[in-house]
């Protein structure tokens, strides 16, 4: 298999299977003054030239060498996903071949456990006196609630949208409107245009 990304021979049961060499990558290095390198679609300098440019940066895959012409398949950035660049002209490089590290990764492992938290006890205190103290203010920031008497047992988001029809808050908060005298009826609210 030709996209084999690295060198390994694999123990398997006593028997050893030898998989096939990596394939050499590249990478465009010319070409930024002018938008990337040419690419043309054979072999020879002649044959037909691409519409688009390749990338610089764009990391190329060996398909074959010739000289110094170069057969790729695209492995990043943008143009032509296959092709045929020239690896350097009038000496200058535009791609060069890139050293692939076949070292396998090493095994950090998992996350592991989890350690221990410490907890400003002194800290805890305070933000529970608090929450404490306030609340009987949350009523007042929260009046909904006071004004219909009641939270909701299992509340749901719901948007109302009154077209012309001079919405403002207090169609949702005013003690006695026709409004809020439904939703304490009904005990729900529903959605409505």
């Amino acid at each position: 298999n030709p996209q084999v990304t690295r060198a390994a021979n694999v123990r398997l049961g006593g028997w050893r299977q030898q998989t096939p060499k990596a394939m050499s990558q590249w990478e465009v290095v010319g070409g930024s003054d002018k938008g990337g390198i040419l690419v043309r679609k054979g072999q020879d300098l002649k044959s037909e030239q691409c519409a688009d440019r390749l990338s610089t940066g764009a990391l190329l895959e060996e398909v074959k060498l010739v000289g110094d012409r170069l057969h790729y398949k695209r492995i990043t950035g943008t143009g032509p996903e296959e092709g045929w660049v020239s690896t350097k002209i009038s000496g200058k490089e535009l791609v060069v071949k890139k050293e692939v590290d076949d070292t396998p990764a090493e095994d950090v492992g998992g996350p592991g456990e989890p350690g221990p938290v410490e907890l400003d006890e002194s800290l805890k205190a305070k933000i529970q006196d608090i929450a404490k103290a306030k609340k009987d203010d949350f009523l007042l920031y929260c009046m909904k609630y006071k004004v219909l008497g009641f939270p909701l047992d299992k509340p749901k988001l719901r948007i109302l949208c009154f077209h012309n029809a001079g919405s403002a808050e207090s169609i949702y908060t005013g003690p006695k409107t026709p409004f809020t005298e439904w939703v304490k009826e009904s005990k729900q609210v529903a959605s409505g245009l």
